[in-house]
């Protein structure tokens, strides 16, 4: 495991290390410093850390019908609008923050690309209650509401315009 700092991050990018995979689980993007691990800058940083195959998975705040989910609608057009090549949004509800949104972005791998099969082989060697084949698919299903506001949404954070802190 890596810790991410400011520092670490401008030292990985200038000693060409790369990751297969990224997970991002970052505090509420409610000032200018937070902010910046939800811009456009620092998602195409991230994309450069990554290995040909590479994956970023992160929290997307929430994407609640009744709490709101402008944040989402906001990361979710900042990543569709960097350097990854597939993006894909789901959600989950989580007892204690409702309806929560996450992100995977990726070089290569589509997760609705998966197949049925394939999952079920990669849960055969992992004891679980929580997680099928139908589950991964419908983590995906996003609601009607939140698929528009995803659409029609021209908003990108970024270092200089970190216009999500609004949302919080």
């Amino acid at each position: 495991m890596w810790r991410w700092t400011e520092e670490n991050i401008e030292e990985a990018l200038m000693d060409s290390k790369k990751f297969d995979l990224v997970i991002l689980d970052l505090p509420d993007p409610n000032n200018d410093i937070l902010a910046t691990f939800y811009s456009l800058e620092f998602y195409n940083d991230v994309y450069s850390l990554l290995d040909e195959n590479g994956i970023m998975a992160t929290q997307a705040t929430q994407a609640d019908w009744a709490l709101g989910a402008d944040g989402h609608v906001i990361i979710a057009n900042t990543l569709r609008q960097s350097r990854f090549p597939i993006v894909r949004m789901y959600a989950q509800y989580i007892p204690s923050f409702g309806q929560w949104g996450f992100a995977i972005a990726s070089k290569r791998y589509d997760p609705l690309q998966i197949s049925e099969t394939e999952i079920a082989d990669v849960l055969a060697a992992i004891e679980t209650n929580t997680y099928s084949e139908k589950t991964h698919f419908s983590l995906f299903a996003l609601p009607p509401w939140l698929i528009k506001d995803m659409e029609n949404t021209q908003l990108i954070n970024t270092i200089d315009k970190p216009i999500i802190i609004k949302e919080y």
